[in-house]
């Protein structure tokens, strides 16, 4: 496959996951992120890590939020990206935080 064909095709596959997850309805998503935080915190690399490093969610994405605070209790140090000029870099993060 030329990389063109194989772009076009990741284009068609993301756009028709990206239609999946919108149509989920919002009680599914909420559940499937409860169930990515206990799967999360049970990692051996989580459950000794001093930092972990995720994303805010937005849109239909599995919210995260859950994910954070439940780092946050744990007395981890969450960092979320930030766009600054044009490099995306790490900032620590705390509830209330902008």
């Amino acid at each position: 496959m030329r990389s063109q064909e194989l772009k076009r095709a990741k284009r068609a596959i993301r756009g028709r996951v990206l239609a999946l997850r919108d149509a989920m309805p919002e009680r599914d998503r909420e559940l499937d992120g409860l169930r990515a935080v206990e799967r999360f915190i049970a990692l051996p690399e989580v459950r000794a890590a001093h930092t972990v490093a995720a994303f805010w969610s937005f849109g239909s994405e599995v919210p995260t939020e859950p994910l954070l605070g439940s780092l946050r209790e744990r007395a981890v140090r969450t960092a979320l990206p930030l766009i600054d000029g044009s490099d995306l870099v790490l900032r620590s993060w705390a509830p209330g935080d902008p």
